[in-house]
């Protein structure tokens, strides 16, 4: 496994949690009371992977080209797709509270790969700043950290 490959997973974690605490306006009757975080959003990432088996794998990596698509919400529910640099594909869930934070864990198990992880995060204006930590489960034994920061297209 590259670094490049753990950077999109570390990506797709920080994207994950950005949208979750995104909160930007918009709504519909399904979602009354909760902040509409469907869209596609751009942004980057940057995390910090320590520990791995592979030691070419330690260190510190950026992907600046990555895009969420929150296709559903329902309420505190939420769900769609993140694609990172690499093309990778992983599918998403989340929940909200009404003043648009964040609870639970994201999970992604992609090609020999998965993690498990968990956030926080604000939004000051239409920027997003996420902090998140977590661990590899397969194809690695990294644990990472890392921020992102987002902004709804």
């Amino acid at each position: 496994m590259t670094r490049a490959q753990l950077s999109f997973v570390a990506a797709v974690v920080g994207l994950l949690f950005s949208l979750v605490l995104y909160g930007c306006g918009g709504g519909d009757d399904d979602n009354s009371g909760f902040p509409d975080v469907r869209g596609v959003y751009r942004g980057t990432n940057t995390v910090t992977n320590s520990g791995c088996l592979d030691p070419a794998n330690n260190g510190t990596s950026t992907d600046s080209n990555v895009t969420v698509n929150i296709s559903s919400q329902s309420g505190a529910d939420f769900s769609g797709t993140v694609q990172g640099a690499d093309g990778r594909t992983a599918s998403l869930t989340g929940q909200l509270t009404t003043d648009g934070a964040s609870s639970g864990t994201i999970t992604l198990a992609s090609g020999g790969v998965a993690f498990q992880a968990t956030f926080n995060g604000t939004l000051t204006g239409n920027v997003l700043t996420v902090n998140y930590s977590g661990r590899f489960t397969a194809g690695e034994t990294c644990v990472f950290q890392g921020q992102l920061t987002a902004t709804r297209q």
